[in-house]
């Protein structure tokens, strides 16, 4: 059963499609029968179009999301060629794993401008158009790092911090004017960012468990829920892993 707001003729906008969560979820909306801008600064997010069908087809678009110009082009590009766009999920993030004498400012702003500052530029290029519609779902990928702290990431924890922070001030600005804007914390992911983190890998979640999450929350069965965090854990691991 295809879920109200997944229906055909719903367009979606994701950020980091070309990552391991990236994908699933790509992979799960156009199931759904929703087409997707695929948007990844990887220009393999090419590749993403052979996902798509005729009838809910992806779109990728190559863009690096720190530079600002770049990605309100990339919003306004999408908006032109396909049309107003239902569902955005700010997925793409970057991290750093280092003690804090070993982080550099410039990882700092690279994970800011990622992983907090690109979801507010592309909530502030989308967001409006869909509160004047009445209608919309924003869902950010968080962190179970977006609520707790942790050692060897300071950069990374504050900046999810900011991303859920975001989360909750834009689904109370919102919430009336029939936008929905939700969190989704994943624990510990196999994905190619994580990689080269190392250690016994054989219990953390599959990309495609987080991915369902956000198709819960894009979904009929999800309407009386905004400004909310959902943590999907996995397997009741402790959270500072």
């Amino acid at each position: 059963m295809v879920a109200d707001d997944l229906r055909p003729g719903r367009l979606a906008l994701i950020t980091g499609a070309n990552g391991g969560i990236g994908q699933a979820i790509v992979t799960r909306l156009v199931a759904a029968g929703t087409a997707v801008a695929a948007l990844d600064r990887d220009p393999a997010v090419v590749s993403l179009a052979d996902i798509g069908t005729v009838a809910t087809p992806v779109h990728p678009v190559v863009v690096d999301l720190t530079d600002v110009t770049a990605a309100r082009a990339a919003v306004d590009e999408v908006v032109a060629l396909l049309g107003p766009v239902d569902v955005l999920i700010n997925n793409a993030g970057v991290m750093h794993k280092k003690h804090l004498p070993d982080h550099t400012l410039e990882d700092w702003e690279l994970e800011m401008a990622v992983n907090a500052r690109a979801a507010f530029i592309l909530c502030q290029a989308l967001v409006p158009a869909m509160a004047v519609r009445g209608t919309g779902i924003v869902i950010n990928i968080a962190s179970v790092w977006a609520s707790r702290g942790g050692p060897e990431r300071a950069a990374y924890v504050a900046s999810k911090h900011a991303l859920l922070g975001l989360t909750r001030a834009l689904a109370a600005e919102y919430l009336s004017a029939g936008v929905r804007i939700n969190a989704v914390s994943p624990g510990p992911v196999r994905t190619p960012m994580t990689a080269g983190l190392g250690g016994d890998q054989s219990s953390w979640l599959e990309a495609d468990e987080v991915a369902g999450a956000v198709e819960f929350l894009c979904g009929g069965s999800a309407r009386g829920i905004s400004g909310e965090n959902l943590e999907v854990l996995g397997r009741g691991r402790p959270a500072g892993l």
